[in-house]
């Protein structure tokens, strides 16, 4: 793992950097979205790991993860990721996704506040963001 960290927020015409999170009805009361959740299109999910220049040895952490398919295809690419997402039943999906794409030994997701999440050993930091 290399020891740069790389931070991919791109402008809303690609529609990178993920942070990605839900509506305030399917969080915990004490808890306020930052960015509504929306499902990051293939070709973006793309882009951003071309920008990032994922691969082998590289250790991915996608804060906000949605439904996990940045951190799934960081994985797919040879990388290890780190999936954070505040939604219960999105990290369940994601791990569903996981184990469907055969990359659940690649990855890894936790239920976490991605403002509380260590990115210190990350090569590579990815977030969703809208306008």
């Amino acid at each position: 793992m290399n020891n740069k960290l790389t931070s991919l927020l791109l402008g809303p015409s690609l529609a990178a950097a993920l942070a990605v999170t839900l509506p305030a009805t399917t969080l915990a009361a004490d808890t306020e979205p930052e960015a509504p959740y929306v499902t990051s299109p293939d070709y973006v999910v793309d882009k951003m790991l071309e920008l990032g220049n994922v691969g082998p040895g590289d250790y991915v952490i996608d804060l906000g993860s949605g439904d996990g398919r940045i951190a799934i295809a960081a994985a797919q690419q040879g990388a290890f990721a780190l999936g954070v997402e505040i939604d219960p039943e999105l990290v369940r999906r994601s791990r569903d996704n996981a184990a469907e794409a055969g990359v659940a030994d690649r990855v890894m997701f936790l239920e976490q506040d991605l403002f509380k999440t260590d990115i210190s050993d990350a090569s590579v930091v990815m977030m969703y963001l809208l306008h």
